[in-house]
């Protein structure tokens, strides 16, 4: 757990350095299991509806809010939600999915890329 929060808290500060403007971040195992969230989400009653949209579910309500699929592949997932609240990416790794929630003006692919490159180090710890 130690390890992982150190992994966060390092994409964290990477981002902020690189001006990727995300807000939030969490590590959920292929199982719905929470390892880890910044102090700022709660997702214990979300994983599920995460899980459904690495299955392919094409929108979804999250904090009161719709948000749709704009993009998924084998290595992410893009949802926005189209009232400008923000957006939702997800990237895939070995065990798990690392979770942001991106501000409304972020470049969702630029946030989608940089997740993508910062989640080897996730790769089996769960």
């Amino acid at each position: 757990m130690n390890e992982i929060k150190k992994i966060i808290d390092d994409i964290g500060i990477l981002a902020f350095e690189s001006s990727i403007k995300i807000a939030s971040l969490a590590v959920i195992s292929n199982l719905g299991e929470i390892i880890y969230q910044t102090d700022n989400w709660e997702l214990s009653s979300y994983t599920n509806i995460l899980l459904d949209v690495l299955k392919g579910t094409d929108k979804f309500i999250f904090n009161n809010l719709e948000f749709l699929v704009v993009k998924t592949d084998s290595k992410g997932v893009i949802s926005t939600n189209n009232k400008g609240m923000g957006h939702i990416i997800i990237a895939n790794f070995d065990g798990g999915m690392l979770v942001s929630f991106a501000m409304p003006q972020a470049d969702t692919q630029q946030v989608l890329e940089f997740l993508i490159k910062n989640t080897g180090n996730l790769n089996g710890k769960i």
